[in-house]
């Protein structure tokens, strides 16, 4: 099974890569910097798979008009927190952000909705690139705060304002995405399936496995202390946490489309033709 990758520098990349075991021993693994180049990826044909927010699955299909990508498998429901510090007082008002989509749009609504109009409107949203370079950029002190999923989001620096699931409820994150023409291969067809079937026996034996899985996580991100490494376990499990098998969730796939249709003004009508199940 041979599988190219584009990704973000997330989770997924524990998932992917954190284990001693070969639970994926023929993927090349291209983690992005941005949300731009995952888009571009997956229309050049840079990757088979692609790891984005279902957002960007949407925008890509009705802003972009590019009808030929197709979601196939759940990741994560964000496992979003607003992070490091905002104040009208102190003028700490700069918010990174990846690009104008995906995760941009849930953290607009929120602070539209939680901030007076003219605290709102004094928001400076700085495109700061991808979740673990954001995380360098908050603790630079070249942005005041940022939406982090773990691990960035449990390292020091990174002080939590708000979980993000209290703030919007059910949000489908990361999926992976691919083309309607590479999945009319037979070959490759059989190929996603047995992707499937590995990636989601990993998510289960991380779960079933909780003390192997912390020392996973320390193993693979160098300065992780026990209770970091605990904290981002528990939080892998949450309600906005790791989905477990290939079915989509539709509270969070509505969840996502209500945010992008508030922020884009493009209607989300049934059925959903850019997704498709692989098991």
């Amino acid at each position: 099974m041979k599988l190219t990758i584009s990704a973000f520098r997330d989770i997924t990349a524990f998932i992917l890569q954190g284990s001693g075991e070969a639970h994926f021993p023929d993927l090349e693994i291209r983690y992005v910097p941005n949300a731009e180049v995952a888009h571009l990826d997956l229309k050049n044909g840079e990757a088979d798979l692609v790891f984005m927010s279902y957002d960007d699955t949407l925008s890509m299909y009705f802003e972009e008009d590019y009808t030929d990508i197709i979601a196939v498998m759940p990741v994560h429901g964000g496992i979003l927190n607003l992070t490091g510090e905002m104040s009208a007082t102190t003028g700490k008002n700069r918010v990174g952000i990846d690009t104008d989509s995906g995760y941009a749009r849930a953290l607009r609504l929120y602070l539209e909705k939680s901030l007076p109009a003219d605290q709102y409107n004094k928001l400076s949203f700085i495109k700061a690139g991808a979740t673990n370079i954001r995380y360098d950029e908050l603790i630079q002190g070249n942005i005041d705060a940022t939406l982090l999923n773990p691990p960035f989001s449990y390292l020091p620096g990174a002080p939590s304002i708000t979980r993000m699931y209290d703030a919007i409820g059910p949000y489908q994150g990361v999926i992976v995405n691919v083309t309607r023409r590479w999945l009319t291969i037979p070959a490759n067809q059989q190929t996603i399936k047995q992707f499937a079937q590995e990636y989601y026996a990993r998510v289960s034996s991380m779960r079933l496995q909780p003390e192997k899985t912390i020392e996973e996580l320390r193993a693979f991100y160098d300065q992780l202390t026990q209770s970091e490494a605990e904290a981002i376990y528990q939080r892998l499990w949450s309600e906005d946490g790791l989905a477990q098998d290939s079915t989509f969730d539709p509270a969070r796939l509505a969840g996502t489309e209500k945010i992008y249709t508030h922020d884009s003004g493009v209607s989300i009508k049934s059925p959903r033709s850019w997704v498709c199940g692989v098991l």
